[in-house]
């Protein structure tokens, strides 16, 4: 069996997920790291690059599964080794984002992913962090690697860094299906475990899409069903035990100043 540690981060810790995290964890024995070490960074995405470094140098786990705070395990009975060992040899493994809701498409999706502890796979990712975003958009193919989402973004630095690296489309990278470990609410239709993780990743108000989650579903803040944790209060004083807020609304000027940097989309979806 391999070792796994499970590790996320934030530069602004407010989500319930981490506690959802662990919960799983303890039930596989994997080791689980909220980092929310206060790095020096060129951009909010470089906390999750920064963190993940660190902990493949620091850690003698043989892989990390990153997973963004806005990812709920769902189905807690699947194991992350079955995904694991149906990848081979690779150093990384991906899934393609889903088509959204409003009809578009990434290549991969950097929210979740697995990544080996090797030499190569620790030279992408610093890669990756010092990735030139202006040049990694200047670069991009549409109508090869899907939409561009956000200057500096991991997700399309990690795309650039291993096509450049002549790592995409060989046995270095695994991409699986959307439903492997990438669902969205829209995913579940039936039940609350009919897929393995929910990422909230299509809106950009998050309460939006964890309340629906919790309203269909009858499930707790940490998207559990109600009385699967025995010791709920055991999480009391932790920094994730707390329900996801609203976004505020936005003023007119705060509406204006978001549209004029195109910031905004129909219905509050993200991009990516």
């Amino acid at each position: 069996m391999s070792s796994v540690l499970v590790l996320s981060s934030h530069t602004k810790p407010g989500s319930p997920a981490a506690i959802n995290h662990a919960v799983y964890c303890e039930r596989h024995g994997y080791d689980y790291l909220f980092d929310a070490t206060p790095y020096r960074l060129l951009s909010p995405f470089d906390q999750k690059t920064m963190a993940a470094i660190g902990v493949l140098k620091r850690s003698r786990a043989e892989w990390v599964f990153w997973v963004d705070d806005d990812a709920f395990f769902m189905d807690h009975s699947k194991t992350l080794e079955a995904i694991i060992e149906g990848a081979g040899s690779a150093d990384f493994i991906f899934c393609r984002s889903p088509v959204n809701l409003k009809g578009q498409w990434s290549y991969i999706n950097a929210g979740l992913y697995f990544v080996r502890n090797t030499p190569r796979a620790i030279e992408v990712l610093e890669d990756v962090l010092s990735a030139d975003g202006k040049a990694v958009r200047d670069w991009w193919d549409a109508d090869r690697f899907g939409m561009y989402t956000t200057l500096n973004s991991d997700q399309e630095a990690f795309v650039y860094v291993l096509e450049r690296r002549g790592m995409l489309n060989t046995s270095a990278v695994a991409i699986l299906d959307h439903l492997a470990f990438n669902a969205r609410p829209y995913h579940f239709t039936k039940r609350h475990d009919e897929n393995f993780i929910c990422h909230l990743a299509s809106h950009t108000d998050k309460y939006v899409p964890w309340a629906d989650m919790r309203s269909r579903f009858g499930l707790d803040r940490y998207l559990l069903p109600q009385g699967a944790l025995q010791a709920a209060d055991d999480f009391r004083y932790s920094v994730a035990a707390q329900d996801l807020k609203p976004k505020p609304a936005p003023t007119i000027i705060g509406r204006a100043r978001r549209k004029a940097l195109g910031m905004l989309s129909p219905a509050g979806l993200r991009t990516r």
